[in-house]
């Protein structure tokens, strides 16, 4: 999925049209502006038949089908054409009040549009994390609910062998040594520390309340046991 809609890259292609009157000065910008330089020196510049909105217009749908190795300069091309406050090729001109509102039009519609294209980047984002931070949970909680299926036989279990109760609960296999412990604990509470999960749901809070709680318990149990 592209990350820059056909609107964004149209509102780009316009200001780089209207901001540069003429082709050179439209070549140094992108010389300056991109990291492949010889991209921009491959383009048709000395073709009287090619206008620079043709130009653009190869330039950009080369960046676009090639995306993921030109977003960073599909951005600085925005960030620099936005920050431009002179028009100096376009202040000599006879009909210079016509093409500065048309450049500075321009910009304004890519303002919006790179804003708009922040704001929804910045969103998927947080979907994505968050996607995957409640589907890894409810696998732990599908693990949690195979390996003890009901309470009372986790209470069963730990009256009657708490060692191998405890042992279960952080996850210890073969023989048991300090450092092994040690290890297992810090891993399981970097993992099921409730406040990596306090953006979700309450049962999912809930359950790495209760998921730290035993663990806190089996760690001071083993410890105890093994002299730590």
């Amino acid at each position: 999925m592209r990350q820059f809609s056909a609107t964004y890259i149209k509102a780009l292609k316009e200001a780089l049209t209207a901001s540069f009157w003429y082709k050179n000065e439209l070549r140094e910008f992108l010389k300056a502006s991109m990291k492949d330089h010889k991209l921009v020196d491959r383009l048709e510049w000395d073709n009287k038949d090619k206008k620079k909105r043709d130009i653009l217009d190869g330039l950009l749908s080369f960046m676009v089908e090639n995306e993921s190795s030109y977003i960073t300069d599909i951005n600085v091309l925005t960030r620099g054409v936005l920050e431009i406050s002179q028009y100096k090729s376009l202040e000599k001109l006879d009909d210079r009040d016509f093409r500065l509102k048309e450049a500075r039009n321009a910009k304004e519609v890519l303002r919006k549009c790179f804003e708009e294209h922040a704001k929804n980047f910045e969103g998927k984002k947080k979907s994505i994390e968050f996607d995957y931070l409640k589907g890894e949970f409810e696998r732990r909680k599908k693990e949690d609910e195979e390996r003890f299926k009901r309470r009372a036989e986790e209470d069963e279990l730990r009256e009657r062998e708490p060692v191998k109760y405890y042992g279960r609960v952080l996850g210890l296999r073969g023989k048991i040594t300090k450092e092994e412990i040690k290890k297992r604990y810090l891993e399981l509470i970097r993992l099921y520390h409730p406040d990596k999960f306090s953006h979700l749901d309450e049962e999912f809070v809930a359950l790495a309340n209760y998921r730290t709680q035993r663990i806190n318990e089996a760690y001071q149990y083993m410890a105890e046991k093994h002299k730590l």
